[in-house]
C-alpha cells in the first residue's frame, strides 16, 4: 500500500468517484465523466483550450480557508471544514448557453448524493462502498450549483461551479492515507 498525504488521498477519491458518472453505471446519466475529472487545474480561460472532448470538470480548492477547530497540547485530533469547489465546461449551445450546464450539475448532484444517501428507516447507507468517500471524510454538505454564461476576461463558454463543504477529522500525527 502506498502512502499519500490524507487530503490528497480524497481528493484522488473524490475524482474516481466522479469519474463513475456513466450511461454505463446509471441509464439517467446523460454525460460521460470518464478521464475528464481533474484536481487543481483550473478549466476556465486559456487553459479551456485544451479541452477538446466536452464536458470537464476539475476538483479545486476553495481560495479561502474553511472554520476548523484548534488542536492544542492534549489532542492531536482537529476538526476541518474543508470547502472544495467542483468547476466545469461543457460544450455551448449558442442561443441558450448555460441549459447543458443545469443538466450537467444535476447529474453530479444526483451522483454525489451517493456518497451521503442512507436507508430512510434504518439510517445506513445505500452505497457502503461510497459512503462518505469510503469513510475517508466524517461529513459532507452540498450547496447550489453557479451558472454562468461566457465573461470577458473570465470564460470563453459558458460554466459552473459547484460548493461541497467536506468535514474532515484530521489527526496530525497521522497525515498520511493507505490507498
Amino acid at each position: 500500500m502506498t502512502q499519500i498525504p490524507f487530503r490528497l488521498a480524497i481528493l484522488k477519491r473524490l475524482v474516481a468517484h466522479l469519474e463513475l458518472l456513466h450511461e454505463g453505471t446509471n441509464p439517467a446519466y446523460t454525460f460521460d465523466l470518464r478521464d475528464k475529472v481533474f484536481r487543481g487545474r483550473h478549466v476556465l480561460g486559456e487553459e479551456a483550450a485544451d479541452f477538446q472532448d466536452l464536458p470537464v470538470v476539475s476538483i479545486l480548492e476553495s481560495p479561502r480557508p474553511d472554520l476548523s477547530i484548534f488542536t492544542g497540547e492534549w489532542d492531536s485530533v482537529r476538526k476541518d471544514y474543508w470547502t472544495l469547489l467542483i468547476q466545469g465546461i461543457d460544450k455551448d449551445d449558442k442561443l441558450a448557453p448555460t441549459d447543458r450546464l443545469y443538466h450537467l450539475t444535476a447529474q453530479i448532484e444526483m451522483h454525489l448524493s451517493r456518497l451521503i444517501d442512507t436507508h430512510p428507516q434504518k439510517g445506513t447507507p445505500l452505497y457502503p462502498t461510497e459512503h462518505l468517500l469510503g469513510g475517508l471524510i466524517s461529513g459532507l454538505e452540498i450547496a447550489a450549483p453557479i451558472v454562468r454564461p461566457s465573461e470577458k476576461g473570465v470564460s470563453a463558454r459558458a460554466f459552473f461551479y459547484l460548493p461541497l463543504r467536506l468535514q474532515l477529522a484530521v489527526d496530525l500525527s497521522k497525515p498520511y492515507a493507505s490507498v
